[in-house]
């Protein structure tokens, strides 16, 4: 199986002093590159996922390949392991970023993610919309504290243990970073191209949190492509991934 010679960088998190870590691959044609893209894993995975060929279907190989053929910088985040876009993961994208514009002055930055990686996105581009080109959010939770209380009757109660970690507490205890943290309440300020893809049978995260959102996105004019899956269940979206990113970059 092919490898991709991508590099772990570390740093040093400016928000409270920890070492972290994020993947970076460069383009053969790195002075021609004018385009970034970072991808964010999902839960229970690490910054290798969306790196890795050969796992779901190939899609992550598939992904790496265009980014080489299409001359971009491609990073994968750590962002906290099972962060779920809290205050540090967001510090911690925050500083990736602008290290990564000011070193390579690219012209647009995309965001991909699914799952955890799909719901960080959308909130990590709510609370940072300015600078933003494009956004690609596969089976996004988009409610935080209703997705609270659905992962403890659901199949992975162990999710809201990550969410009080990352948060600071339950929804009951801190439930300003709930709010603050679900996309749903945010619609206005998702201004960037966005498309959301979600299986209806997905049994893990509802397909109702996609559709509360685009519904919102549609009552503004934002502009915001959906895709649903008649039948799809979590992992149904994934193998679209980098034609969506593709979709997305042409329209730069």
């Amino acid at each position: 199986m092919h490898t991709f010679p991508y590099t772990e960088r570390r740093f040093i998190a400016q928000i409270d002093g920890s070492e972290q870590t994020y993947l970076l691959l460069l383009p053969a044609r790195l002075e021609q590159a004018d385009t970034l893209v970072v991808a964010f894993h999902g839960h229970g995975s690490h910054q290798e996922q969306f790196m890795t060929p050969g796992i779901y279907w190939d899609t992550f190989g598939q992904l790496t390949r265009l980014m080489q053929e299409r001359n971009i910088i491609y990073a994968a985040l750590e962002y906290r392991g099972n962060s779920w876009m809290g205050p540090a993961a967001e510090a911690d994208t925050q500083q990736v970023i602008a290290e990564l514009r000011t070193e390579f002055s690219p012209q647009h930055v995309l965001l991909v993610g699914g799952s955890m990686g799909g719901t960080s996105v959308l909130i990590y581009a709510a609370l940072n919309p300015a600078g933003l080109d494009g956004v690609l959010s596969l089976c996004p939770a988009t409610d935080m504290e209703e997705f609270y209380h659905e992962s403890l009757a659901g199949p992975l109660p162990a999710l809201a243990e990550a969410f009080q970690s990352s948060y600071g507490g339950s929804p009951q205890e801190v439930p300003q970073a709930y709010h603050l943290r679900s996309s749903r309440r945010h619609p206005e300020c998702l201004t960037m191209p966005l498309t959301i893809i979600h299986g209806d049978a997905d049994a893990l995260v509802s397909v109702n949190h996609s559709r509360a959102l685009v519904q919102r996105l549609n009552e503004i004019g934002a502009p915001v492509r959906y895709v649903e899956i008649p039948g799809g269940d979590h992992d149904s979206p994934v193998p679209m991934t980098a034609e969506e990113v593709a979709a997305l970059l042409n329209r730069l």
